[in-house]
């Protein structure tokens, strides 16, 4: 769905972990508290969370975690409790589908590309040419990775304005003017 953009997806991956935090974190308990006397509005409110939860899952390929989730939805569609069982393999795996999903993400982050200073003219050539496939993903409207530009614009203090302009032009999906941007910023480059 994603067209193979790995930056894209580890973005959506982090936002996940953002939403489990703030949407889903306190569905587990909240299905264990579920009587079968409970409220008609309380089952919608878990069924809602549930049945959200599993499309979530679903769009980012959590297989585990989408099983889980339908097994859950079923029987709150119904107002009708999940089985003991049921209920523990879905905390389990929600559980485990988290710390999975961080572990992922941090290993992706060692992998980002970072500009070292340790040798002055080693690092001018490596900034220049990780700004020229910058250029190119920009050129490709991709998706551009927020911890890339972050590491980037640690190294292009003196171009600072530029740079932040170009930020400022992707932030907002405006690739022609970022691609602008990042010929001017080029080009200062050169010159220094």
């Amino acid at each position: 769905m994603l067209g193979g953009q790995e930056n894209l997806y580890r973005k959506v991956l982090t936002e996940f972990i953002r939403q489990l935090d703030e949407e889903y974190a306190d569905l587990p308990e909240r299905v264990s508290l579920l009587q079968s006397n409970s409220p008609s509005d309380t089952f919608e409110t878990v069924h809602r969370m549930t049945h959200s939860l599993k499309g979530v899952a679903g769009n980012l390929c959590l297989k585990a975690l989408t099983t889980q989730a339908a097994a859950m939805d079923k029987p709150l569609k119904k107002h009708q409790l999940p089985d003991e069982a049921i209920q523990q393999a879905f905390a389990t795996t929600l559980q485990h589908t988290r710390s999975e999903v961080e572990h992922w993400l941090a290993q992706q982050a060692d992998k980002t590309v970072s500009v070292t200073d340790t040798n002055q003219c080693g690092a001018d050539k490596q900034l220049t040419e990780s700004l020229r496939q910058l250029m190119a993903a920009i050129e490709n409207n991709e998706f551009i990775d927020d911890h890339q530009l972050e590491a980037l614009g640690e190294q292009l203090d003196m171009h600072s304005e530029l740079w932040q302009a170009v930020v400022d032009a992707l932030d907002q999906f405006d690739f022609e003017q970022a691609a602008d941007k990042m010929s001017q910023l080029l080009a200062q480059l050169q010159k220094s």
